[in-house]
């Protein structure tokens, strides 16, 4: 039995804790499900809906949404309903199922290991008490005076738990030594730098943000410099419990309100953070002065599938936000951006103009696209054709990387309008760019993946090809190694989906292996919730599944051909353009893949039976896509 992915825990173990656990009453604790056919259906607990589209099945241990794209195991649920590890998970379901889940810390090192990150809470904890007196001290004045002048009231300063870090050298050294702490244990936590003549304190002077892990345990500080001293922010070393690009500032207190709303504030500060809570919307969160990651990305994606980022409106500010973008969107994250006025942050916004026109602002976040074209408009004059040629180039990623096609025409014909062109050659610039490979601008993506490569779109057939593929790979495990076997490199579109395929190769080597075993084997939270959604439908025949594989892969295969025939297509094109001789062989090629083509059926057959299968449904009176 294979444990679950990211777990050290034996897969027997979790297998029973699974077995013992009823998904629809755990589920039911939080939803009001009722009971349709063989599952369960009731209003999403992880976006706001009316219609309910949230389904859960007791046979396959499994949830979906076909709303908001949730879905997983029993515990993946808790995982995204509680802000929960696996582990935490994990435990808490054993107890109730009165599973006994054997000690991992069972070797000297690992239990050595532990001790010492409980020795690093704990100095942690009481250095964070020690900077809370210390603001309140005389001492303290400066700090209390600039929190004034901030806006920040005292309840906030306690839920905050802000604080103060003396100027002196060893002041939170001293105080931890006579409370037990040994040295070893300070600078383990980041509290105490080594120098030759012994140890001083890391903060010094500064005002103090405690910061905490999704769990609620203070872990680190953020440390703002009261004078003219640099860093302005300093924030806590990597240390056994510190990571900083896995943490968000506020998210222990913004889980609730990113839930609620189905959606997360992102802002750069942890005055932001402090200012928006203080107003009202404890659904903000902030990375901790570094590059946003996908780490991060995947704490947000926990209780909220939307964010606004809010980022400070200069250069620095606006790189942060394609950044952040890109990771979001690589992640599964729907994202739009506010646009803040010129030189203000969030708190400046709150202070200046209030909460009502500050969530105007949020309301009117745009979305991704018209972001990027707000970019592209910026700097040019749109009254020249070198502007409109321009700002027309350095769209052309954006509308490709559109999956739906009614957005991408509604943009072509929003952006064609703006830029004062008719639609058609907007259009024609569209397909050419997709067909050759063209690059915008400057050559640098303008939106892609969190690495900077440029994620191509994924034609709506060419999806339903993959899903239904898929299907039958769940549907007949026989067919799973054969067809994997076939599939090869990337021929699937997603890589979602090629891990799901792997997974469901190994699934077929585990007789009796579940749904929701499959689920929780998955790396990557977006192939888990693409998972569940096939899995609940995979009610196929076993006799009609070879052959639908089949036709999915003809029209996978096909697809690929063409892909290349395009390419080929696009670069003599170039050639013949820049009127320069073409590379050994690139004509003959071309000629080749145009027969294979010729010769070849058109694929239709996976596309016919997913209609079939969708109709049939419906005639049923089971919906594949119930309406959110």
């Amino acid at each position: 039995m294979r444990a679950v992915a990211g777990s050290n825990i034996p897969g027997e173990i979790i297998e029973e804790v699974r077995n013992r656990t009823d998904i629809v009453q755990v589920i039911s604790s939080y939803v009001n499900l009722q009971r349709k056919g063989k599952n369960y259906l009731g209003l999403c607990p992880f976006h706001a809906e009316k219609t309910p589209s949230f389904t859960v099945s007791p046979d396959k241990g499994i949830f979906y949404c076909f709303g908001c794209q949730a879905g997983g195991s029993v515990f993946n649920f808790l995982m995204l309903r509680e802000g929960l590890s696996f582990p935490e998970v994990l435990r808490t379901l054993a107890e109730r199922a009165g599973v006994t889940i054997p000690d991992p810390e069972d070797t000297p090192e690992q239990r050595r290991r532990s001790a010492e990150r409980d020795r690093v809470h704990q100095a942690l904890e009481l250095a964070t008490a020690f900077y809370e007196q210390a603001l309140q001290a005389d001492g303290g004045a400066a700090a209390r005076q600039y929190l004034t002048r901030r806006g920040v009231a005292g309840d906030t300063i306690r839920r905050f738990r802000l604080g103060h870090s003396p100027p002196g050298w060893t002041n939170l050294l001293d105080e931890l030594r006579s409370r037990g702490c040994s040295l070893a244990e300070l600078e383990k936590a980041g509290l105490v730098v080594a120098r030759d003549a012994g140890h001083y304190d890391r903060f010094r002077g500064r005002l103090m943000f405690p910061i905490t892990n999704p769990s609620g345990k203070v872990v680190g500080f953020g440390a703002r410099a009261l004078d003219a001293e640099e860093p302005k922010y300093l924030n806590s070393p990597e240390t056994p419990v510190f990571s900083k690009g896995r943490l968000l500032y506020g998210y222990r207190m913004a889980r609730e309100g990113m839930r609620a709303r189905g959606q997360a504030l992102l802002v750069e500060g942890y005055m932001d953070v402090i200012a928006c809570h203080q107003a009202g919307l404890t659904h903000a969160v902030a990375s901790l002065g570094t590059a946003f990651t996908r780490d991060q990305a995947r704490l947000l994606g926990q209780v909220a599938g939307t964010a606004v980022l809010a980022y400070d409106a200069d250069a620095a500010g606006t790189g942060a936000t394609l950044r952040g973008l890109a990771i979001l969107r690589e992640m599964g994250c729907g994202a739009r951006v506010a646009m803040l006025p010129e030189g203000r942050d969030p708190d400046d916004c709150l202070r200046e103009l209030g909460r009502e026109q500050f969530e105007l602002l949020l309301e009117q976040a745009l979305p991704l696209p018209e972001y990027h074209f707000h970019l592209a408009r910026r700097d040019v004059d749109l009254n020249t054709v070198e502007g409109k040629v321009s700002a027309s180039r350095a769209i052309l990623p954006v509308l490709a990387a559109l999956d739906n096609e009614v957005e991408r025409e509604a943009y072509l014909e929003r952006f064609a309008r703006a830029l004062g062109v008719e639609i058609g050659a907007l259009t024609e610039d569209l397909v050419r760019y997709q067909r050759q490979g063209l690059r915008a601008g400057d050559n640098r993506p303008i939106i892609g993946d969190a690495t900077g490569r440029e994620r191509q779109p994924v034609d709506h057939g060419l999806r339903r090809a993959a899903e239904e593929l898929l299907r039958a790979m769940a549907t007949d495990p026989r067919l799973a190694r054969r067809v994997s076997a076939e599939l090869g490199g990337d021929l699937l579109p997603d890589p979602a989906y090629r891990e799901i395929a792997a997974g469901l190769v190994k699934a077929a080597e585990a007789p009796g292996f579940t749904p929701a075993q499959l689920v929780e084997t998955l790396e990557d939270p977006r192939a888990r919730a693409l998972a569940a959604g096939l899995l609940l439908h995979d009610d196929r025949p076993v006799s009609q599944a070879e052959r639908v594989a089949d036709d999915c892969l003809h029209k996978l295969r096909h697809h690929r051909l063409r892909q290349r025939r395009d390419h080929l297509q696009g670069e003599i094109r170039e050639h013949e353009a820049k009127r320069e001789g073409m590379r050994p062989g690139l004509l003959e090629e071309y000629l080749a893949l145009t027969k294979e083509l010729k010769e070849q059926p058109t694929g239709s057959g996976s596309q016919d039976s997913g209609e079939q299968r969708a109709g049939s449904e419906k005639r049923g009176g089971q919906a594949t896509h119930p309406a959110g």
